[in-house]
């Protein structure tokens, strides 16, 4: 935002004077067009596209407004005095040349895109059930010439001057406004029809609200404006006594309301009327659905920011008189801050506003107040049309009421019959009643009994159950241990046979030893024997051997002997 405001600020500011054509044409080359299908208004979408006014020089502002009679909406147009208003900035004189020439004027506006029904209703209805608007809405300027034919019939008025530096401060805030309203509003939500003293709750976004702001923000700047002639315009005021509630229009009952609400209204743009009555009871049924003793709702959109298509929708219940649609209503004063509103402000505004300026005609005073007074007296009977419906209405209540109590008593007539004959029907089965009753009594014991024996075989089985499973758990333990202890018992088998055959060896190799030592035992007797011998034999050989060598000799003869054995 710092930036863009900078952009401004840096601009080069160059006076152009609209009365000298060659400014003129200068002028225009800041406008930007065509912008719109067949509109040839200049843009007013940013800075570059406004026009530069000298400072010095003075302008006249002139608050000009038409009928709007050519429209999709031309029959609803004429029967509520629409009408259209605008701007007008023409030159008052010049500064820095003596010859006076024709002066030329700008006209600015604001203006729907598309005027027509699809400026107050939907264009179209998404297949999400999403209302789809097309009721752009822009701010323009032009040569006031190319809209001569219009300005010639309008009504004009001058409100006071302004400086051309007072008119380029207030082309920026023309280019903000333009922006905060991108989207068309015919409605107003207040708390009474008296523009002057009323609460609002929701405010239009129409051509009139673009004047009305912009003549106050002119006398904000320092405008010269004293004007205390009312400068009229159109209100449409929906009326209620509370703030509107915001609709999500994601969830399924706000978004069926809004579609509701506008397809009630769609017909009131496309049918005529012949009078404001007739209009008024229409809206009424509209506002009220099918309904008919309901206060009415209202369902008002404003469009996003930018022209980004999105928008909100807020929703409000009315309270009497539900709208304002008198022609004391319909055209009322612009609220203004240098103007003294006096006390009796009404019907100043009830047939088209500012007045015209003199030579354009003007419509008797008499025939005027007569056709108020006649309108005035047919909307105010509708009050009192609908307080006859509703007498209507209650009195077929209370009549239908009285028929339904009356039905009602012969009903209970016939009630009680039916209750004593049904008494005598009934004694000759009291009998069967009570034989009933025992049997049943019997029936629930013996249910009760069964359920007892189905309990306890329940419990049996499921006992059983836990008792064959804990059996073959240990049938599966013995079983295994068993397994276990014939493999322990074939190892020790085997373990013993392997013992066996070892003491087998052993004793066959202890009793082949035993064998073998008893044979050299013998032997070793048989060699002592001859060792005897041999002895006795030395002992009787020549005495020339000592002892001593024959003792010798047996230790020696014994030594090796044993050793042998020991071998």
């Amino acid at each position: 935002m710092r930036f863009w405001w900078l952009t401004l600020s840096s601009l080069t500011i160059q006076g152009i004077r609209v009365q000298d054509s060659d400014s003129l044409q200068r002028l225009l080359g800041s406008c930007v067009q065509p912008w719109l299908p067949d509109e040839t208004a200049c843009s007013a979408r940013s800075i570059r596209e406004m026009p530069t006014l000298l400072d010095e020089a003075v302008y006249t502002v002139e608050y000009a407004s038409h009928p709007i009679s050519s429209n999709g909406l031309k029959s609803l147009s004429e029967l509520l005095s629409f009408t259209h208003s605008a701007l007008v900035i023409t030159e008052a004189w010049q500064v820095f040349s003596a010859e006076q020439t024709q002066p030329s004027a700008l006209l600015f506006e604001y203006f729907a895109r598309d005027f027509g029904p699809k400026a107050i209703l939907p264009a179209s209805i998404s297949d999400g059930g999403i209302p789809i608007w097309e009721n752009q809405a822009v701010v323009g300027w032009r040569v006031a010439a190319d809209k001569g034919e219009w300005l010639q019939g309008a009504n004009r008025t001058t409100v006071g001057t302004a400086t051309g530096k007072i008119l380029n401060q207030w082309f920026r805030e023309v280019v903000l406004w333009g922006k905060r309203h991108p989207g068309y509003n015919l409605f107003n939500l207040w708390d009474s029809t008296d523009a002057v003293t009323r609460k609002s709750y929701m405010g239009d976004s129409v051509c009139h609200s673009f004047t009305e702001w912009s003549l106050v923000d002119l006398f904000r700047l320092g405008a010269d404006f004293a004007i205390q002639h009312p400068l009229c315009r159109n209100y449409f005021s929906f009326i209620t006594n509370d703030s509107p509630r915001k609709l999500n229009m994601t969830t399924p009952a706000d978004s069926q309301t809004v579609l509701e609400f506008y397809k009630r209204l769609e017909p009131l743009t496309s049918r005529s009327f012949h009078d404001l009555p007739e209009f008024s009871s229409n809206l009424l049924s509209a506002v009220r659905g099918e309904i008919s003793q309901s206060p009415g709702e209202v369902v008002l959109f404003q469009r996003g920011l930018e022209d980004s298509g999105a928008g909100e929708y807020f929703r409000a219940d009315l309270v009497k008189p539900y709208f304002g649609v008198k022609p004391s209503q319909l055209a009322q004063r612009m609220i203004l801050p240098w103007q003294n509103i006096p006390a009796n402000i009404e019907g100043e505004c009830a047939y088209g506003g500012s007045p015209k300026r003199l030579g354009q005609g003007r419509l008797e005073t008499d025939d005027l107040s007569r056709r108020q007074d006649d309108w005035e007296r047919e909307i105010e009977t509708l009050d009192q049309k609908e307080m006859e419906l509703h007498q209507s209405q209650l009195r077929l209540i209370r009549e239908q009421t009285a028929m339904f109590i009356r039905d009602l008593s012969v009903l209970q007539g016939e009630v009680t019959a039916l209750k004593e004959g049904l008494s005598g029907s009934l004694a000759p089965h009291s009998p069967l009643q009570n034989d009933f009753k025992e049997q049943k009594a019997k029936l629930l014991s013996q249910e009760q009994l069964t359920l007892s024996l189905q309990k306890r075989v329940d419990f049996l089985e499921r006992l059983l159950g836990e008792s064959v499973d804990r059996h073959a758990q240990e049938i599966f333990k013995a079983k295994t241990a068993h397994a276990k202890l014939a493999g322990e018992a074939k190892a020790r088998e085997a373990h013993h046979a392997s013992v066996a055959d070892r003491l087998g060896y052993i004793e066959q190799l202890v009793g082949d030893s035993f064998d073998k030592h008893s044979k050299e035992i013998q032997t070793s007797h048989s060699r002592l024997e001859s060792l005897h011998s041999r002895l006795t034999a030395c002992e009787s050989q020549a005495n020339q051997d000592s002892l001593r060598d024959r003792v010798d000799f047996l230790e020696k003869l014994l030594g090796e002997s044993s050793q042998k054995h020991a071998e």
